[in-house]
């Protein structure tokens, strides 16, 4: 078939239709701002050319990219062309991507009522997709608009139900990000006076039970490393005994003590310090009161060496592990 033409301008290739549109984006959010600013604008001046409109969520990415730049006006007229192409064709999905773009534009310069408008029209059309990622990522977007306006438990509530939708999907990278945001909305309100009355209920909540829990062992930390290779032979030679070795990981031991080696491959967790457990029953209970005391913590993963354990942070943002550990 004939290859789409812009009018007057430069043929946009048939990958506009796939990879394409991904190149400014991908770019806006690394900061290439002038590469992203140079393909998106052809692709913006083509915006009509049926293979880049597709099903719409083309035009979501770029106007995603011209919201990275920011370009609040392109970036608000590509949503609102997104969601027309998707209630034309019953697109609920996209329109609810659309929307939920629209909250960001709205939020930054504070029109929350109108954020707040879109993000209760994308909810909804969400819980009727049964679409849990998308459900998951409108919580936590929801969550940061409630933060702006100072309403604690709101925001306490959405950041807790996106971790438990991520959670559930294994999405190891979302549930950091959301614990990131609610670490720093938590140190937000525990610095203004103003504030502390509210966050308080919530600290009360989340530490009453703590005293409870029976620690034995600090047992290992984690640090990140470049080239898992290199650096277990490094520590092997300051003495420590190498227990595994993978492709992406490696732990090592000096007595009942551990270090663990991450590579930039590893997408489990990052730099943490860890407990350890030798009986798993004790490990899980611990998992379920963190739990039940408001913690922030991802589900149990089962590790390649046998080994399970959770992920959680503290008010600082500093990341612990629970490890069960077979004698």
């Amino acid at each position: 078939p004939a290859r789409p033409k812009r009018t007057g301008g430069t043929p946009i290739p048939q990958t506009c239709g796939s990879y394409l549109i991904l190149i400014p984006y991908l770019n806006s959010c690394v900061g290439a701002k002038k590469q992203a600013e140079d393909l998106a604008e052809k692709l913006y001046a083509d915006r009509e050319n049926s293979q880049l409109v597709g099903t719409g969520y083309k035009l979501v990415f770029l106007a995603a990219t011209y919201q990275n730049l920011p370009e609040t006006d392109k970036a608000l007229s590509l949503y609102r062309q997104a969601i027309a192409i998707a209630d034309q064709n019953q697109y609920t999905t996209i329109k609810a991507k659309a929307l939920s773009g629209i909250v960001a534009l709205y939020r930054e310069p504070g029109e929350f009522d109108q954020a707040l408008q879109h993000h209760a029209e994308a909810i909804e059309i969400l819980d009727r997709a049964s679409a849990k990622l998308d459900r998951a990522e409108a919580c936590y977007q929801l969550a940061l608009t409630e933060q702006k306006l100072a309403n604690i438990e709101k925001t306490q509530e959405n950041f807790d139900r996106a971790l438990q939708l991520f959670s559930e999907m294994d999405a190891s990278k979302q549930v950091e990000k959301v614990q990131l945001a609610a670490t720093k909305k938590l140190k937000k309100y525990l610095i203004n006076p103003a504030r502390n009355q509210k966050i308080d209920t919530i600290n009360e909540r989340t530490t009453i039970n703590f005293v409870d829990m029976k620690l034995k062992r600090l047992g290992h930390v984690a640090v990140c490393v470049q080239d898992i290779e290199k650096s277990a032979e490094f520590y092997r030679n300051l003495g420590m005994e190498l227990v595994w070795k993978d492709a992406d990981w490696a732990y090592l031991k000096a007595g009942e003590d551990g270090l663990a080696l991450l590579s930039p491959s590893y997408d489990q967790a990052g730099p943490h310090f860890g407990f350890v457990f030798d009986d798993r029953t004790e490990m899980e209970s611990a998992y379920e009161q963190l739990k039940a005391d408001g913690v922030s913590v991802t589900h149990i993963h089962e590790h390649r060496d046998g080994t399970a354990s959770f992920y959680g942070r503290d008010p600082d943002g500093n990341g612990f592990e629970y490890l069960y550990e077979p004698a």
